[in-house]
């Protein structure tokens, strides 16, 4: 047997005889001293080896191995029971958030009577056979101003689910200020079970960058709304950081904390780095901050700051797994407010890369959005941090380039997965 190629060791925290090896393929974490991995890297049989083959860190041929990993992604889709799509009900918003990815797109432009009676028929149409369920998750502007609209595409949606043999479920992805007990109960019946929710950070940073249109502040209303929805519903909630705000997150931690709220009210909690694009007609508003790539050189700092941030107030971090980019999934795309056809919710607009509409379907967008573009670089696919990456986002990418290349993100993972290991390690240990 072969020590796997992908695979990374770091020295154990409190014996100096052993090593962590950690594989970059399963996310698997082994304890072993170093004559043990000496000897397979030698190739050279062990004691234990079973238990190594089962979590992927010995493999019978390499080759093989790098065939798996490349066609990681055709097993993925093939393995999909559900289709999955983002709805763009209209551009109306409620708030001015400094940042917003829609820009200058938001405005008076909803979704019209036709598209909405063909959307669900359409989605039924793309079910590939052998799938589940249906899950919309529905977007704006935002999306609860367009509350009977949700409950006119959900409701049918439910009937031809029903009809069909599938579930049905959606979510929202709101900025919480309209988000009250008695419009939670009304939409639940229609099949609303999770809504994601943003929090730039304690009220200070909050309100600067995401306020209501006429520039009141919006922390208190959205944080009121969490407490007084939490346990009818699953809540996830979302921060976006900037270089300058970051340091200042953990306050919104304790305000959290002095709110009552914590992981049995908000089922996940995760921050996000601000996208500042390099090109002009892609910028949002007046908005200067932010960062271009993942490679940013503050951003490995940002992203261990903040995790530990989460681990010291008891919230479970997003975990190591592998992370590829919607654009390569085949059970995943956007429908926007016009009915155009995008693979991302961050893209819509970009004219140039629709890929369809509903009435006509959705086009062969391999090229237009170089999927698998990472099968294309030898650096890709020798890279150890293949499944950890898969090319990057596209949506990063597009922001700085105008290209769908690959957006590496190996110089991040170099200064970040040993402290990522270490942290899990840790918090395991105290949790006992």
């Amino acid at each position: 047997m072969l020590l796997s190629r992908y695979h990374r060791t770091f020295k154990h925290p409190d014996d100096p005889a052993s090593l962590l090896l950690f594989s970059t393929r399963s996310t698997a974490l082994v304890i072993l001293d170093h004559a043990t991995y000496a000897a397979l890297q030698r190739g050279e049989a062990v004691e234990g080896s079973e238990g190594l083959i089962d979590c992927g860190l010995l493999v019978s041929d390499h080759q093989k191995e790098r065939e798996e990993v490349l066609h990681y992604l055709d097993e993925v889709n093939s393995l999909s029971s559900h289709l999955s799509a983002a709805v763009i009900l209209g551009m109306r918003c409620n708030f001015a958030c400094t940042y917003c990815y829609e820009g200058g797109k938001k405005g008076a432009f909803d979704m019209d009577s036709q598209t909405a009676l063909r959307l669900p028929a359409f989605l039924l149409e793309q079910c590939a056979p052998g799938y589940e369920r249906i899950a919309i998750d529905f977007y704006g502007g935002e999306p609860l101003l367009y509350r009977e609209q949700i409950k006119t595409i959900a409701g049918r949606m439910q009937e031809l689910c029903g009809t069909a043999g599938l579930a049905f479920d959606f979510a929202l992805v709101s900025n919480g200020s309209l988000l009250r007990p008695d419009l939670v109960q009304e939409l639940l019946p229609f099949g609303l079970t999770t809504v994601k929710i943003t929090l730039d950070g304690p009220a200070a940073t909050h309100d600067q960058s995401r306020p209501f249109n006429n520039g009141a502040p919006s922390f208190a209303t959205v944080l009121k709304n969490i407490k007084d929805c939490a346990g009818q519903l699953t809540i996830n909630v979302g921060g976006n950081y900037s270089k300058e705000n970051y340091l200042r997150f953990p306050e919104l931690l304790d305000e959290l904390q002095g709110a009552g709220l914590g992981p049995l009210d908000i089922n996940r909690l995760s921050f996000t780095p601000v996208i500042q694009p390099e090109q002009e007609q892609l910028s949002p508003l007046s908005f200067h901050g932010g960062c271009q790539s993942v490679s940013e050189p503050w951003l490995p700092e940002a992203a261990i700051f903040l995790r530990q941030q989460l681990l010291n107030h008891g919230w479970d971090p997003e975990g190591i797994t592998p992370t590829p980019c919607m654009v390569d999934r085949n059970n995943t795309f956007t429908i926007h407010y016009d009915g155009n056809i995008y693979q991302c919710p961050a893209l819509i607009g970009q004219q140039e890369l629709a890929c369809g509409d509903i009435h006509t379907g959705i086009r062969d967008y391999s090229k237009q959005y170089q999927v698998k573009n990472w099968q294309k670089h030898e650096k890709c696919q020798d890279c150890l941090y293949l499944l950890l990456c898969f090319g990057g986002c596209r949506f990063m990418k597009y922001r700085k380039d105008l290209t769908m290349d690959i957006d590496c993100k190996k110089e991040f993972l170099d200064n970040t997965l040993e402290t990522f290991v270490r942290q899990d390690i840790a918090a395991a240990e105290k949790q006992g």
